[in-house]
């Protein structure tokens, strides 16, 4: 039951597979550095404060405007993604209980060894810093 300030909805939470969502890493390990591109063939992308990529994801060519700590955008055709960092990690992240009755959901992705450019489009973190990082290990 609901009133003017809150409302009563069902939701269902169910188990869902996220292809081609699980091969965005893959996706991420094939970028290639490009020095300039234009999305939709009309309109060239500004990335003169970042680092110019492209690559595919689920069928679809994409451009990456990586911008180091400050995120990245992608660029697909008909939509564009903007990615920004957290300040700090998340403490605690709880799964929903789920609607139907399953008490998980099976794991869809598996570990994926990562290139040094998508380890920092993942994390946010300096290339250069991660690289002069692991030459010290």
């Amino acid at each position: 039951m609901g009133d003017d300030t809150t409302s009563a909805t069902a939701q269902t939470v169910r188990c869902l597979s996220i292809k081609p969502f699980d091969s965005i890493v893959e996706a991420l390990n094939n970028l290639t550095a490009i020095s300039t591109a234009s999305v939709g063939g009309d309109s060239e992308v500004d990335c003169s404060s970042g680092r110019l990529y492209e690559t595919s994801f689920g069928g679809k060519h994409f451009i990456v405007c990586a911008f180091g700590a400050d995120g990245f955008i992608a660029y697909g055709g008909d939509f564009t993604m903007s990615v920004e960092y957290l300040d700090s990690p998340l403490t605690s992240l709880s799964a929903p209980k789920l609607t139907d009755g399953s008490e998980s959901c099976a794991a869809v992705a598996k570990p994926t060894p990562v290139s040094p450019t998508t380890q920092a489009l993942l994390t946010g973190k300096n290339l250069l810093a991660q690289l002069l990082e692991a030459v010290r290990i």
